[in-house]
């Protein structure tokens, strides 16, 4: 396998020019090793290619540096047509690894009824001597790291729907002459800010295998922040989404001045609170019907919500969305700013860890790291190379080329309306290749061999999906979509709504079952629990004795119309204001039905109206610290919205 490692052998690092420069002073009388030492070469290498100028005949040409030819098996036209085939692949976010070349070459040898060693067909594949050569060649090629690019990015990054958001884009600001100067035009996006930084590199002594450096925790706790820019450069003081049920104040200490700081027991950005991020905008921007802004952002469900829309469009906001999973190329906050800011907020979190040995990083110190990232990374030149680059502003639709759209074109079908299936038909997303020296033409190339990675015809959509693209949102015929999408959720076909309350088993035998957990049952008897089954429909029967302190409860939470449920561990009685100070818990994303208490203490003050349910007492999985930090009460939650 080819690596890229550093070099360890001198062999072969010399230039031709350089050589026959020794080899001339030799040959006029200069010492071996003078003319080595002047010439920058070995002197042993020298002595060779003398040696090897001595012999030659007079007239004949010597080759003065190493023959990495001696292993091609393919002629030079040949190659290049394999070095394209790579390249294509890589493009089209298919890259193949060094084996796989080699088994494409030993196939494409094969069917040529070319010449290659015997052994190539013990293994099924070229020899790694004969990929050695190859990449000295072909200097271009190189063996990378990729990233990970998931199936819906490197398809929807395509032509058709870039074009339909350069068309949105193109119509709003003919609409709208006051956003050509690009004064009025904004990006706006969400980026996640956790307490566990990623760590740079360090130096430390050769030889040891492992190097670590110390993080705060081993998951990190969610903190949103939003930012926005301004095509000309300029920013407005972010909005940050605390992991709590109220915001206070003193969360935000050392953020950047004017920041909007707002919470929810998520951490994640959602439609409630995004109204309040456009009234945010509005106030910094002083946008107004006759003073319009343009807002790009993407299309998330908390992004087209009717009452921000709504305030938008009042205010002289146009909301224009970008197709969906085209962020990474087509969003400047993505395309250019975010890298360096996330690099300045983990060294920001990194200096903060060096200067408090032994303390935890907790959600109270991100605000200042993220006001030292801001300040540093939201540049005027990094924002408007931002801007610039996805064609955005100044307008340039054809910024994107055919490579651009190539990992797409895994997908690229035949046009459905067209009736006449002949290739002139069959959409050929790939470049030219003009630069290309073409083989002859009885050569069968990969292409031909293998093919081109290729997706089946598609299957039927028979779920209804909607497809997404890029929208003007505020719009009236697109917000009147988005509106009536919200009143079908809000409003479904009536349904009775079905309860089930879960009680223990209780087996004749009195026996628990095989894995030594309690099973549960239906029963209508029961004032346990209720699990949800239409959305939200659910309702919680008065309780029957008051909580006290060491009880678990279940406590509900109103987030704009929808209801959250949260697990909390009261801490202390009930005040003279009827209010119990509860240790929320955080549900496991990996072992259902089991709850941990998270590293930072998430205490609150809650009515005691809010709680609905006091839990069993619960049980703690497994024997170790880590498996002891898990507990389970004994039921199932179904498909309540418990966090």
């Amino acid at each position: 396998m080819v690596r890229n490692r550093v070099r360890k052998s001198e062999k072969g690092s010399f230039s031709e020019d350089s050589m026959r420069e020794a080899v001339n002073l030799v040959n006029q009388g200069m010492s071996l090793r003078k003319a080595a030492h002047q010439t920058g070469l070995n002197f042993s290498t020298v002595f060779r290619y003398v040696k090897k100028k001595t012999k030659a005949q007079e007239n004949e040409e010597v080759r003065m540096n190493p023959n990495y030819q001696v292993r091609q098996i393919f002629t030079r036209e040949q190659e290049e047509t394999l070095s394209h085939y790579i390249v294509t692949c890589a493009r089209m976010f298919y890259g193949l690894p060094t084996l796989e070349i080699r088994r494409v070459a030993y196939q494409v040898a094969q069917a040529n009824s070319i010449k290659y060693p015997e052994k190539w067909n013990h293994e099924e594949m070229a020899g790694v001597e004969w990929l050695y050569g190859f990449m000295k060649r072909h200097p271009m090629l190189s063996v990378r790291t990729p990233e990970g690019c998931s199936l819906s990015r490197a398809t929807a990054f395509n032509e058709h729907n870039v074009q339909i958001f350069f068309d949105n884009l193109n119509k709003v600001y003919e609409s709208n002459p006051a956003f050509a100067d690009g004064t009025r035009v904004y990006n706006l996006d969400e980026t996640a800010t956790t307490t566990v930084q990623k760590p740079p590199k360090v130096v430390a002594e050769k030889g040891i295998k492992q190097v670590n450096k110390c993080t705060s925790a081993e998951r990190g706790v969610l903190v949103t922040t939003c930012c926005i820019v301004n095509a000309t450069g300029n920013t407005i003081p972010p909005v940050m989404v605390f992991p709590r049920v109220h915001f206070k104040n003193h969360m935000i200490s050392g953020a950047p001045s004017g920041t909007l700081g707002l919470a929810n027991p998520s951490g994640w950005m959602t439609k409630a609170l995004f109204v309040e991020v456009i009234q945010h905008f509005i106030k910094h921007t002083q946008s107004s019907k006759t003073h319009p802004t343009l807002l790009l952002l993407d299309n998330h469900e908390s992004h087209l919500y009717i009452k921000a829309l709504d305030l938008a469009k009042e205010n002289g906001v146009t909301i224009l969305t970008f197709p969906p999973h085209s962020t990474n190329k087509m969003q400047p906050l993505d395309v250019g700013v975010y890298k360096p800011f996330k690099t300045y907020y983990n060294m920001a979190v990194d200096s903060w860890m060096m200067k408090n040995p032994g303390k935890t990083l907790s959600i109270y110190e991100i605000a200042g790291c993220v006001n030292y990232a801001h300040q540093r990374a939201m540049t005027p030149a990094t924002i408007i190379a931002a801007f610039r680059k996805p064609g955005i502003f100044p307008y340039d639709r054809n910024v994107f080329s055919d490579i651009d759209f190539m990992s797409s074109s895994v997908t690229d079908r035949l046009d459905p309306t067209l009736k006449d299936n002949s290739p002139d038909n069959v959409i050929n997303p790939l470049p030219s290749t003009a630069n290309i020296v073409a083989p002859p033409s009885s050569f069968l190339s990969p292409e031909k061999i293998i093919g081109f990675p290729k997706a089946k015809d598609r299957k039927t959509n028979r779920t209804g999906r909607r497809k997404g693209k890029s929208i003007i949102a505020t719009s009236t015929p697109e917000k009147d979509a988005i509106a009536e999408r919200e009143n079908m959720k809000v409003n479904p076909a009536k349904k009775r709504a079905v309860t089930r309350k879960l009680v223990p088993i209780t087996n004749q035998s009195s026996e628990e079952s095989s894995d030594g957990e309690i099973e549960f049952q239906e029963s209508d008897t029961s004032e346990q629990f209720i699990e949800e089954v239409l959305n939200d429909d659910y309702e919680f029967e008065d309780l029957q004795v008051e909580p006290i302190r060491g009880d678990y409860v279940l406590v509900e939470f109103m987030t704009g119309k929808n209801k959250v449920l949260y697990v909390g561990e009261i801490i202390a009685d009930k005040d003279e204001n009827n209010e119990f100070e509860i240790d929320f818990l955080r549900k496991s994303d990996k072992i259902s039905d089991h709850f941990y208490k998270p590293q930072v203490a998430d205490i609150s003050l809650v009515r005691l109206t809010a709680i609905k349910q006091i839990l069993p007492k619960p049980t703690f999985l497994g024997k170790t610290n880590r498996q002891k930090s898990y507990m389970k009460f004994g039921m199932t939650f179904g498909s309540l919205n418990v966090h």
